[in-house]
């Protein structure tokens, strides 16, 4: 690449640098310009190395290799963005079956075809996770849900024993319609196990049903 290298005071290095460092993905709809970072072209050469290492370890994990040793676990994110993607077509079938029926599970419960158990419908879903596992439904929430539209959607995401108070209390005069959802990769993870444990302790506390008000994602 013919880069001249970052000059804040050429104009026509600064117009090289952005004809030639300019990225467009018609896709994604992004546009990324880095003409104005002191990156150059020795720079570039040098990440040449890196990105292929990067690059070859995503496809070596779209393919299914083994990315959490400890557990010898696959990483199949990948997949369930792009299920076609998946290394058996078992996995690829698997994922699409289940997208399915979560879809028909959240469309039951919005629309009242999945009562709760007092025969009310759920007005309520309080979400249980740490992390990521919080963070992504509370991003959907945040960025799709229309103002006093479907249902309330609540978030305890650490074990802070004030914040669950509040939250408990909170739900407290709806907690028999509240749909609770735990969250855990491993199913084992301390701090969604001690939410969940709490919740479950007030709602049976308050006449709730916990088998049938309970879903968990692992």
């Amino acid at each position: 690449m013919n880069l001249p290298d970052f000059n804040n005071n050429n104009p026509n290095d600064q117009w090289v640098r952005y004809c030639e460092l300019l990225w467009h993905n018609n896709d994604l709809n992004i546009w990324l310009d880095i003409s104005r970072m002191k990156v150059n072209s020795s720079d570039i050469d040098q990440f040449k190395t890196k990105f292929n290492t990067a690059f070859k370890a995503i496809k070596n994990l779209e393919a299914g290799s083994l990315a959490n040793p400890d557990e010898s676990r696959q990483v199949g994110h990948y997949w369930l963005r792009n299920s076609d993607i998946a290394p058996t077509d078992s996995i690829s079938k698997n994922i699409e079956s289940e997208i399915i029926a979560i879809n028909n599970f959240g469309k039951q419960i919005s629309n009242g075809n999945i009562m709760a158990p007092n025969g009310n419908k759920y007005t309520d879903v309080l979400w249980i996770g740490i992390g990521g596992s919080a963070l992504g439904p509370l991003l959907i929430r945040e960025a799709l849900q229309e103002f006093n539209k479907g249902l309330s959607i609540h978030f305890l995401d650490n074990v802070d024993p004030r914040g669950i108070k509040d939250i408990l209390l909170e739900l407290k005069q709806n907690i028999k319609n509240t749909l609770v959802v735990t969250v855990s990769k491993s199913g084992g993870t301390p701090e969604p196990k001690i939410g969940m444990e709490q919740v479950r302790s007030f709602l049976e506390s308050e006449g709730g049903i916990w088998n049938e008000q309970s879903v968990a994602i692992t």
